[in-house]
């Protein structure tokens, strides 16, 4: 049986890694088919459990949630902070993002375990990293910042220092360059996460104000790795790459790497 699942697929965020990551890795943790909500038999959409993973999307589908009556598991989703998640009362909770969608959901009367892990940081299970490293800093752009990221490497006077990595790519090629680098540099929440799932040392930099959301998100998967929240690199000041690779840090994933062990097999 195919596992139905929700992950933001607009126009907007089709081409995004971190959303594009969510039938990709399902798939590999399960074998199944990986069903999108809005695909498929309506009769599935209403009667049939439904999986939130990967993404900052609580507040989405809030009418179709509600006709679930506790057929929705939410498992190592975010909120992007906004209010009114009341909907999600009878949804069941294994595992939430971080420490802050926790609280969120805490103040809605939602139940919520203090159990934390973005499932993006399963993927070396999956995709086993190089043996060599191919490039020494790689910079990895939310979809919406290419053009931004392009113009400030040419600014910096980094085209022949940096690898651009191209997030438009297969799942696999992605992970490989980011896994194949030995310092990350990324606008994209999962482009740090990857970093960190490989323990790549990585920091995050603002190209523009493209990206939804705001910190919140990744305020979010910081505390839930115990990192220091700090500002981002910014794209506007001129950096080194020495100055890139002594901003770099990595996340304690020991913890997160359990969100795994509260994935509802049985249960979709």
């Amino acid at each position: 049986m195919a596992i139905v699942c929700y992950w933001s697929r607009t126009e907007e965020t089709r081409y995004n890694f971190g959303d594009a990551l969510n039938p990709w890795l399902l798939k590999a943790m399960t074998g199944k088919e990986v069903i999108h909500y809005n695909d498929g038999d309506p009769f599935r959409k209403l009667f049939s459990p439904m999986l939130f993973c990967i993404g900052s999307i609580l507040e989405r589908n809030k009418r179709s949630q509600r006709l679930r009556l506790g057929r929705i598991h939410v498992w190592g989703t975010g909120t992007r902070g906004e209010k009114n998640l009341k909907h999600l009362r009878n949804a069941r909770i294994h595992a939430v993002r971080g420490p802050l969608t926790r609280k969120r959901l805490m103040t809605d009367g939602v139940k919520c375990p203090e159990v934390y892990g973005d499932p993006a940081i399963l993927l070396p299970r999956f995709i086993r990293k190089p043996e060599v490293k191919s490039f020494k800093v790689s910079v990895v752009p939310h979809y919406a910042d290419v053009r931004h990221c392009n113009d400030w490497v040419l600014r910096n006077g980094l085209f022949n220092q940096v690898h651009v990595v191209n997030v438009l790519d297969e799942i696999e090629g992605v992970a490989e360059q980011i896994a194949g680098s030995e310092y990350i540099i990324s606008s994209s929440l999962h482009g740090l996460i990857v970093a960190d799932a490989y323990q790549v040392p990585n920091a995050r930099i603002r190209f523009s104000d493209n990206i939804s959301g705001g910190d919140f998100k990744f305020d979010d998967y910081f505390l839930s790795v115990n990192r220091k929240l700090r500002a981002p690199i910014d794209a506007r000041q001129q950096v080194s790459l020495n100055f890139l690779c002594d901003r770099s840090d990595l996340g304690n994933i020991c913890e997160i790497q359990k969100v795994d062990n509260v994935f509802p097999f049985s249960q979709i």
